[in-house]
């Protein structure tokens, strides 16, 4: 982790927690439900970039 990154972590995310996986689940969604409630779509894969934000690197499954 280079100093740049660490400096952008939240304050309570320590080296030990980024050792443990993050697990970002999104839901599937019916092609109706992913045209209504496109927001809710965006937001759930925000959370992919809020958990590298804090610092996890993401793997393919």
């Amino acid at each position: 982790m280079t100093a740049f990154t660490e400096s952008r972590r939240h304050h309570k995310i320590k080296a030990n927690h980024l050792d443990r996986l993050a697990i970002v689940y999104v839901r599937q969604s019916t092609l109706a439900q992913l045209q209504d409630h496109q927001e809710s779509t965006r937001l759930q894969y925000a959370l992919v970039h809020h958990t590298t934000d804090l610092g996890w690197v993401p793997t393919a499954c």
